[in-house]
């Protein structure tokens, strides 16, 4: 496996967390295989096959392997926050969240197979918000979609164009579909989803976001959540994106200005309103297909 060195900025962004050792890394991924996937006798070995730096997330692919070849592919997501003072309450409540949002999705989705791959959404077989683990670090376990990733697809060279546009235009409306699927789930607040002892069932909770420290690493802060857009943009106005650079913080707050007021003169404090659930981050990397465009699911959950 030949895996990437980091840049500087990756070093400032995860820290020890890129020190992860690949042999604790398979020990986990061998512990969950037989206590969660039920394994025991089958998974002979566990192998680290690539690291991926995508959404402020180290993504490891490990292959299980029983005697003959590979039995069942995990994803091992450890978030940039994982260490040092960005051990936070927030930071650990929106990995609950979101873990929580994937469950939900998955057992609610007319696709998904429970400990299977046909979803729409990964099954999280494990999460861990601690460092008090095999790596050391907090994690997400799911299995690995099927499929390749949009961005691996769109733009494949020596494709027939004719083709090429027809995968194009699969991909287009079997994701249309998807979100369909997701969106028809409405809450009447605006946030993430939460757990509680106190609620019998997932309720809406903070809305979460990164924020970058001074010396480059990330850190999660949590807000809200909101009755209506305009208890949002109150509280969280359009132009501030937890910029260092005051210049630019101060020409784009000046350009932001007649779009924030439009939007307050357009919203009435007084109507109702429903929100519908959408992926924070859909991107091309997110996104898995089969060769001929139509979507698998989403990888991707995290904020």
């Amino acid at each position: 496996m030949n895996i990437a060195l980091p840049t500087q900025q990756d070093r400032n962004v995860f820290g020890r967390l890129l020190n992860i050792t690949l042999a604790s890394l398979e020990r986990l991924a061998m512990d969950i295989g037989h206590t969660k996937l039920g394994l025991q006798g089958i998974a002979k070995r566990a192998v680290v096959v690539d690291r991926i730096i995508a959404n402020n997330y180290l993504i490891h692919i490990v292959e299980l392997w029983d005697g003959d070849g590979v039995w069942y592919t995990l994803e091992v997501r450890v978030p940039a926050w994982g260490w040092g003072r960005n051990i936070t309450k927030e930071a650990i409540d929106a990995f609950r969240s979101e873990v929580t949002t994937m469950r939900v999705l998955f057992e609610t989705t007319p696709t998904a197979t429970e400990g299977h791959t046909c979803g729409k959404v990964p099954w999280v077989w494990a999460w861990d918000p601690s460092v008090d683990n095999e790596i050391g670090a907090p994690y997400i376990c799911t299995n690995r979609l099927k499929g390749v990733p949009v961005s691996q697809i769109w733009h494949s060279h020596g494709m027939p164009p004719d083709k090429q546009g027809q995968i194009r235009l699969n991909i287009l409306g079997s994701l249309a579909a998807a979100l369909k699927e997701f969106r028809s789930k409405s809450y009447d607040a605006m946030g993430c989803l939460a757990e509680s002892v106190m609620h019998s069932a997932p309720f809406m909770g903070p809305i979460y976001e990164w924020r970058e420290n001074d010396d480059g690493s990330l850190r999660i802060v949590s807000m809200g959540p909101f009755p209506t857009v305009q208890s949002y943009l109150d509280a969280h106005p359009l132009d501030n994106f937890g910029r260092k650079d005051v210049v630019l913080d101060r020409a784009v707050s000046r350009l932001m200005e007649p779009v924030n007021s439009v939007l307050h003169a357009v919203l009435s404090p007084s109507e109702p309103t429903t929100f519908e659930m959408a992926p924070p981050n859909l991107d091309a990397d997110s996104i898995h297909v089969d060769p001929n465009g139509n979507v698998i699911g989403l990888a991707n959950w995290s904020l």
